[in-house]
């Protein structure tokens, strides 16, 4: 891998990305550090350590070089709350029972007044 991993990548880091990593880790980005000023072709990584079944078993700090990380799972490519805001978009508008009451006694609700305003007109 010779880019930095993103948020929500899974890879495994080996001897190849620091030496002092000489047992294999699975590692989950939660964040790239770029606050702390590193050598050329290194970077902070902050994330979970998985055991084999993929749960965090520890929140790590880690310093490699990106070029040495092996991508085992990248971030889902579109998030579920964009998912869900397109279901949201796609549903009709609700009514609710003040309004539809409001509609069916012939009072006029949420109109503008004569400056503009929003007003409400129930007697």
């Amino acid at each position: 891998m010779s880019t930095v991993p993103s948020p929500g990548d899974v890879v495994l880091v080996t001897t190849k990305a620091s030496v002092q990593f000489v047992q294999p880790m699975t590692f989950r980005v939660i964040k790239v550090l770029t606050e702390f000023h590193t050598y050329h072709g290194w970077v902070w990584l902050r994330g979970y350590q998985l055991d084999d079944k993929r749960n965090a078993v520890a929140n790590r700090e880690i310093f490699v070089q990106p070029a040495g990380l092996v991508v085992l799972r990248k971030r889902p490519a579109q998030p579920a709350a964009t998912v869900n805001a397109q279901r949201r978009r796609n549903m009709s508008p609700v009514v609710s029972r003040s309004t539809a009451g409001a509609k069916n006694q012939g009072v006029r609700t949420g109109t503008k007044g004569p400056e503009g305003a929003a007003t409400d007109r129930r007697r």
